[in-house]
């Protein structure tokens, strides 16, 4: 039994041991292992899953809400590790407004009735540290994985317009939220060569996360509802990878 207990304590060394033995695997895999990443482009299509959970009651009310688009800019600095690791450092920014409910036959203060539809405008100022794994190169480029965790700083303001969008409609009853957040990245990539020592890299990503979070209040909440949004996202990113100055 004391073997097996002893073993099972190498058990988180595993990533380290993986990485000490690449080092001794020759030169690098990739020509962009240090290189600049400016800038990235991407769009992220997020599932949201959204719920509330009531104080007095346990149990969960799942909702239904449209699928969120956003597009954004990345920034980063990727540095060597081993020939086959790499360590990359990101800031980005992104927007996009997520459609919600319709109100039908609304009168206004002008007097006029109106249909209305609901918004969601999000935005998101991300730091994503990620490390990369690089397999064996071919002609054509470099096939990579990518892991790692994600911070982010969340704005979300909700508005109404008319369903013409000739007007917009201020209540104080709209949500406006800030919120810090953590998510779990993973991706597959493919990186090559441009002219020079620049390169391109295509990437696909997948994150889970869970970025809103408040209290919910008003006539049908007189108690308040804990309002939650899980979000399982899709992205899909081009960047463009330039050489290190120094």
């Amino acid at each position: 039994m004391r073997v097996i207990h002893n073993k099972c304590r190498l058990l988180p060394l595993l990533p380290a041991l993986i990485i000490l033995c690449s080092a001794v695997q020759g030169s690098d895999r990739s020509d962009f292992s240090e290189s600049f990443v400016l800038p990235g482009i991407y769009l992220n299509n997020s599932v949201r899953k959204p719920y509330r959970k009531y104080d007095n009651f346990q149990q969960r009310e799942f909702l239904d809400e449209s699928s969120l688009n956003t597009y954004g800019l990345l920034i980063g600095k990727r540095e060597r590790l081993t020939s086959s690791f790499r360590y990359q450092l990101s800031g980005s920014y992104e927007f996009g407004n997520a459609a919600g409910d319709t109100t039908h036959n609304v009168l206004l203060t002008d007097n006029t009735y109106r249909t209305l539809v609901s918004f969601k405008r999000f935005s998101f100022v991300s730091i994503i540290p990620e490390l990369h794994y690089v397999m064996e190169p071919n002609h054509r480029g470099n096939l990579f994985l990518t892991g790692g965790l994600g911070l982010h700083y969340m704005i979300l303001n909700e508005f109404e317009t008319d369903i013409d969008k000739e007007i917009d409609i201020s209540d104080p009853g709209h949500v406006s939220e800030n919120r810090f957040s953590l998510s779990y990245n993973l991706g597959l990539g493919f990186e090559t060569q441009l002219s020079g020592n620049s390169g391109i890299a295509f990437i696909y990503g997948l994150r889970l996360w869970k970025p809103v979070q408040y209290i919910q209040t008003g006539d049908l909440f007189p108690m308040g509802a804990d309002y939650s949004e899980n979000f399982l996202t899709h992205s899909f990113q081009v960047s463009l990878l330039f050489p290190a100055l120094l």
